[in-house]
């Protein structure tokens, strides 16, 4: 083996000791981050049950959160559901009630002369006046000289 075979093998040898340190350092910095307080509390023995339990803690509180987010999306749904019921029944309100200001002509009840008698107006024909009835009913009554309506 030469020279530059031996320091090729070394400068390789070097770069595998150096990822691993760096792995070792993350390892370490990751469970320092999870475990706070001294390296003792991280690392030692001695604190096994407490890191276990604060494991175990936070698993209940990640299920609790999990929990909480999907009864807060079902509730969030709920609102959005009944609140678009909510404005749907607005906009038929709006509708009837604007149908109740202007009911428009409706049908064609009957003719006399010049009158027409509609569902919801009288018209008189030359003038094309209109006579809103606003809700009530009427009807032409034929006699043999008089008529009315």
């Amino acid at each position: 083996m030469n020279e530059q075979d031996r320091e090729e093998d070394m400068v390789e040898a070097l770069r595998v000791l150096v990822l691993v340190m760096l792995g070792a350092g993350g390892w370490a910095a990751w469970k320092r981050s999870l475990f706070p307080g001294t390296w003792a509390h991280t690392f030692h023995r001695a604190y096994d049950e407490e890191r276990a339990l604060l494991a175990q803690a936070r698993k209940e509180l990640s299920t609790v959160d999990k929990d909480q987010r999907q009864t807060e999306k079902k509730a969030v749904g709920h609102v959005k559901a009944e609140r678009e019921k909510r404005e749907q029944r607005v906009r038929r309100l709006e509708r009837e009630v604007a149908h109740l200001q202007d009911p428009g002509r409706g049908a064609e009840l009957g003719r006399l002369g010049g009158l027409v008698l509609y569902e919801h107006m009288v018209t008189a024909s030359p003038e094309a006046r209109l006579l809103p009835l606003n809700g009530l009913r009427a009807r032409f009554e034929r006699g043999d000289r008089v008529h009315s309506l």
